[in-house]
């Protein structure tokens, strides 16, 4: 389970369209519109999966803080934003998922010490699904966030010792585990619920 949350992060939609768009299996365009704020370069990086279901991988150039994108892809699709145009991690306080759907979406957020926050999206319903699921959650998702991210909660001296650090991590890793299994059933219950949205797709 160490690396459930990877696999588990880089599901990407693949089920059948839902009949609010009306669209079959077929590439499809939307449209991205960027307003970020506090960047520390006016450079940011977007990964999907376009049409081809390759994972497509673009830099984005910001004038005053906004950008304008324009791509494709099969039905909807998760999107990812490096704040950091050089970042790999696929998640962290510097990386945004999001929903795209064949739209014409607008994506705002802002960087606070090193982290992305106040993000709000127009223009994509499975986005507010989204939103809604982690507010509900948001308990649970913070204290996997915390499990995964969180700080050392040992002393500096523990921290040499490699027998003591191993069994910290292994404990750590192991209510992370714990917890990543409570919000799966949270988000299957949800999609066996709502079979037709473009959010349980992901899942």
């Amino acid at each position: 389970m160490r690396y459930f949350l990877i696999c588990f992060l880089t599901l990407f939609f693949t089920n059948q369209a839902t009949a609010q768009y009306k669209i079959k299996d077929s590439c499809v365009s939307f449209v991205l519109h960027i307003e970020a704020k506090n960047l520390p370069s006016d450079t940011i990086k977007l990964i999907y999966r376009d049409c081809n279901d390759d994972n497509y991988n673009d830099t984005i150039i910001l004038s005053n803080g906004r950008a304008t994108y324009e791509g494709n892809i099969n039905r909807a699709t998760e999107g990812i934003i490096f704040t950091d145009p050089h970042g790999k991690v696929l998640d962290g306080p510097r990386v945004i998922r999001f929903i795209i759907e064949p739209s014409e979406m607008t994506l705002r957020f802002e960087l606070i010490n090193d982290t992305v926050q106040n993000i709000s999206s127009t223009g994509s319903f499975a986005q507010k699904e989204k939103e809604a699921f982690e507010k509900d959650n948001e308990l649970l998702l913070k204290l996997r966030e915390n499990y995964r991210y969180g700080p050392i909660l040992l002393s500096a001296e523990d921290q040499k010792n490699n027998s003591i650090m191993e069994k910290y991590e292994q404990k750590r890793n192991n209510k992370f585990d714990a917890l990543n299994e409570l919000l799966m059933a949270k988000v299957l219950n949800y999609a066996r619920e709502n079979p037709e949205s473009y959010y349980s797709d992901i899942y």
